[in-house]
Formats: C-alpha cells, sequence, structure tokens
C-alpha cells in the first residue's frame, strides 16, 4: 500500500498524519494507542520542522524508524522518526519530488533498505542502509500521478495507479524505468 497510516506492531501504535498544526506553524503527526478501549488513544503529538502538512507514514520494523512523507508548499521531506522515543531524528528534502495538495505516499522497501517516496507525479528514494539516510536525487522520474502505490518486495516492482492512468515501475533499474499499458477508470 501507500503507506498513509504506519502501524507499529512492537509499540502497539499507529502513527497517522493530521491537519494541525504546532504552535510555530509545524505540521504534525499523531501517535495513537492502539488498545481497544484505551481511554485517550492519542499519546502524543510529533511536530514535524519545516514542514506544514503530513501526508503519509510507514514504519520499519527492522531498525524502529517511522518514516514520514511530508510537505510544505510543493517542497517534500522525509521526516525519520525513532519509535522508541518519538523524537524526529533526520528531517531530509526529498529533492525533485513535488507536492501539489494531493495524491503521494511512502514505502519502506525492507529487503533493500530503501524508502520509495512519492509526490503527486514524482518519485524517488532514500536511501536508509547508512546511520544517516541519504536522498537519490538521480532517482527522480516524473509519472502522471501516485493516487495509489504498491511495491512488490520480491521483484522491486512499483505499481502506480492514478485515476485510470496505470503503469509498472522497475524501481531497481536507474533510472526508474516505466511500463504504461491500457486500463480505465473502472481498471484496477
Amino acid at each position: 500500500s501507500q503507506g498513509l497510516i504506519a502501524i507499529d506492531p512492537i509499540h502497539n501504535v499507529g502513527y497517522v498524519p493530521i491537519y494541525t498544526h504546532d504552535a510555530s506553524g509545524n505540521g504534525q503527526i499523531a501517535v495513537v494507542d492502539l488498545t481497544v478501549g484505551a481511554a485517550n488513544p492519542v499519546l502524543t503529538l510529533v511536530s514535524l520542522p519545516g514542514t506544514s502538512t503530513a501526508i503519509a507514514s510507514n514504519f520499519f520494523g527492522n531498525n524502529g524508524r517511522v518514516y514520514v512523507l511530508a510537505a510544505s508548499g510543493s517542497s517534500v521531506v522525509v521526516h525519520v522518526i525513532k519509535s522508541s522515543d518519538n523524537t524526529v531524528e533526520f528531517s531530509i528534502p526529498a529533492t525533485g519530488v513535488t507536492f501539489n495538495g494531493s495524491f503521494g505516499g511512502i514505502i519502506v522497501d525492507g529487503a533493500r533498505n530503501r524508502v520509495i517516496v512519492a509526490g503527486t507525479s514524482t518519485i524517488g528514494v532514500l536511501d536508509i542502509s547508512t546511520a544517516t539516510p541519504t536522498w537519490n536525487a538521480a532517482s527522480v522520474i516524473a509519472v502522471p500521478g501516485t493516487d495509489s502505490l504498491s511495491l512488490n518486495s520480491e521483484t522491486g516492482v512499483l505499481f502506480i495507479s492514478s485515476d485510470g492512468t496505470m503503469r509498472t515501475i522497475d524501481s531497481l533499474a536507474t533510472p526508474m524505468t516505466q511500463r504504461v499499458y491500457a486500463a480505465s477508470l473502472g481498471t484496477t
């Protein structure tokens, strides 16, 4: 899936993008207790510095990190949150990936230690194989839209659907290559 809400089964919480700001005007993501019947399910709000809109999140259990896609205007940033204490460890600009108010998502490809970052009509790759994640600006490509995303973690093939415009992307190629195929709005 495109990773709109991250589920952390280790701490039994979800990371939910919300449309509120902290006192400094930064966007936030809510950390929600997934215990059934929790009296106050919102445990805390995590501020996303330098951004105003949380778009999507995804959790990677192998390193205990939550990757949050957020925007400020048309610029996109990936915030890396340590799930052990809910602090923002890194804020990495996703240069070349843009957000125009809709679509987007974030998918962790744990088999390859990377994160696929999707703006409105661009995608790119964040390398998480080192202690400090590295944005790969050369990986960015344009696509018609990113309404729905799915990654086959075995093959590295990314499926993108955008209101009838369907394609698969070989995310392992450099640069990533696209295959467009005939579809209609009703085809998934």
